[in-house]
């Protein structure tokens, strides 16, 4: 099996990263904590955990914002994120890279979530 993979490096490099996938043991969760003499096991536990030194160093909301000043700059007019031009972009992505967190691959990006980027895009 490493021979086939081996040869397969230069000519089909999928073969080789799905081998890669396969024998990679690392777990993404987040074990479990241990908080005094309790484990906390469920994310809920965890990510309430995980939040408490953070929870203790910040300040709380009391709806006082400070003043907004006045623009200095002319404000940007209308900007147009069509569908087009989002898969324009998109379909300039390396789809040799890694697809992120997501496992989404860049051909994927290009056809199927151009409309709904598009529609975030111009939204914002």
């Amino acid at each position: 099996m490493t021979n086939t993979i081996g040869e397969n490096l230069n000519s089909n490099p999928k073969k080789f990263w799905q081998y890669v996938k396969r024998s990679r043991s690392e777990s993404t969760d987040i074990p479990s904590l241990k908080k005094c003499s309790s484990q906390q096991i469920s994310d809920k536990d965890k990510a309430n955990s995980l939040n408490v030194p953070f929870h203790s160093v910040f300040t709380s909301d009391n709806d006082l914002f400070p003043p907004l000043e006045v623009r200095k700059y002319d404000t940007i007019g209308n900007v147009d994120f069509g569908v087009h031009g989002v898969k324009k972009q998109l379909k300039q992505l390396n789809v040799w890279k890694s697809t992120g967190p997501a496992g989404i691959p860049a051909q994927v990006l290009s056809h199927e979530i151009a409309p709904m980027l598009s529609f975030l895009f111009q939204q914002s």
